[in-house]
C-alpha cells in the first residue's frame, strides 16, 4: 500500500503560553521553503485580544508572528 503525503497538520500543546505559535511559525516557514503551500490557522477569541491591522481591519496578536512565517517575508 503506497502512502500519500499528509494534507494537514495539528499541533497542540499542554497549555497556554507554551510555545506552539512559535513552532507553528517555524514550521511554516521551513515547508513554505521547501516549496509547499502552508496555510496556518489559529483559532482563538480575538474580541478582547486583537489590535486594528494596517488594512483597518482586525488582527489577533497572536496571529502575526504565523503571519510573518509567510512567503514574501524574510
Amino acid at each position: 500500500m503506497s502512502r500519500g503525503r499528509a494534507r494537514a497538520i495539528m499541533l497542540q500543546g499542554t497549555g497556554s503560553h507554551v510555545g506552539k505559535t512559535v513552532l507553528v511559525a517555524g514550521l511554516c516557514r521551513l515547508l513554505a521553503r521547501r516549496g509547499l503551500r502552508v496555510r496556518p490557522f489559529k483559532s482563538q477569541n480575538m474580541s478582547l485580544n486583537a489590535h486594528v491591522a494596517a488594512n483597518g481591519g482586525e488582527m489577533g496578536w497572536a496571529l502575526d508572528p504565523q503571519l510573518l512565517s509567510g512567503p514574501g517575508v524574510s
